[in-house]
């Protein structure tokens, strides 16, 4: 199980990583930059749903990955869960039409059908480009954190 806690950095300050996050000591820290290219229907139609399609490269990882969000749904708890579904590809493709067929190999068209009907059109909308950095928790907490297999606090920088 991973947790996920992202926070935007937006002050003016230089970047400094706290020892102490939402109660949890962190321990081993990471930067990587990481460039996002999104892909959707020229209306944005999975972006209406909530949804999102798109490729990363991650300056830590050795290849780019796909990244399929379903729209998320709202649990009793008050949280929002959402399917993701990640894979490593061996390329970014440069246009909508090979992100289609890239969809369909992986077994995942009906997915973008469900949200935006037959015979989906798929367009490269755009790319965003930041830094992040990830965190382990530190192994002096005890009882329910110690209980979980990962924790990792990511937080988004802003350039």
């Amino acid at each position: 199980m991973e947790i996920e806690l992202q926070y935007l950095y937006t002050g003016s300050e230089p970047l400094m990583v706290p020892a102490e996050l939402a109660t949890f000591t962190l321990a081993a820290s990471e930067t990587f930059d990481i460039r996002d290219t999104f892909f959707d229907t020229p209306d944005l139609d999975l972006r209406h749903a909530g949804c999102s399609l798109r490729i990363r490269r991650q300056s830590n990882r050795p290849a780019p990955f796909f990244t399929w969000k379903g729209s998320s749904v709202r649990r009793p708890d008050r949280a929002r869960e959402r399917e993701e579904i990640e894979f490593v590809v061996d390329h970014i493709p440069a246009v909508g039409s090979e992100m289609l067929a890239m969809v369909e190999a992986a077994g995942l068209l009906d997915r973008i059908v469900e949200v935006v009907g037959p015979d989906p059109e798929l367009a490269l909308i755009g790319e965003l480009e930041n830094r992040r950095s990830t965190h382990d928790r530190s192994e002096e907490h005890t009882s329910e954190l110690q209980s979980r297999q990962y924790l990792v606090c990511r937080l988004l920088l802003e350039k």
